[in-house]
């Protein structure tokens, strides 16, 4: 059976190595990030417009700090997302844990980092980080 990373939350300390890793993860980074970027591209078989997403959330403190992230990083696209099935997954342990989560996806088709979109990460992340003084993980 070949695990993911992102669907073993909130991990074992004594598990498989995934679980052993998300197990870290969960105790250890999570807690030192104020905000947490999940940034993908669609590789060679896909492209994607550039879109930051989040879900749609119970806390509107926190649904309030992860729209105005996901409008930081000024891509083109956004979208809320009502999470159906939010078991072990990593971006549902960064919101129960009150952190800011926000996905991407940035290009694709043959690039997994096209020029234009991976300097639009780069420089959002850098950005963010020195106007909030924030960790991410």
């Amino acid at each position: 059976m070949r695990a993911i990373l992102t669907a073993a939350f909130p991990g074992k300390p004594d598990g498989t190595v995934t679980e052993k890793i998300a197990d870290y993860f969960q105790r250890h980074l999570l807690p030192l990030a104020d905000y947490v970027l999940d940034i993908h591209a669609g590789g060679r078989t896909l492209d994607f417009l550039p879109l930051a997403a989040i879900h749609i959330l119970n806390d509107a403190t926190q649904q309030s700090r992860c729209e105005a992230t996901m409008r930081a990083f000024g891509v083109p696209y956004s979208m809320r997302m009502l999470e159906l099935d939010s078991v072990s997954l990593y971006d549902s342990a960064a919101e129960e844990a009150g952190k800011v989560f926000v996905s991407t996806e940035l290009g694709g088709s043959s690039s997994t980092a096209k020029a234009p979109a991976s300097r639009s990460a780069a420089c959002m992340v850098f950005s963010h980080m020195r106007a909030s003084s924030k960790r991410m993980w």
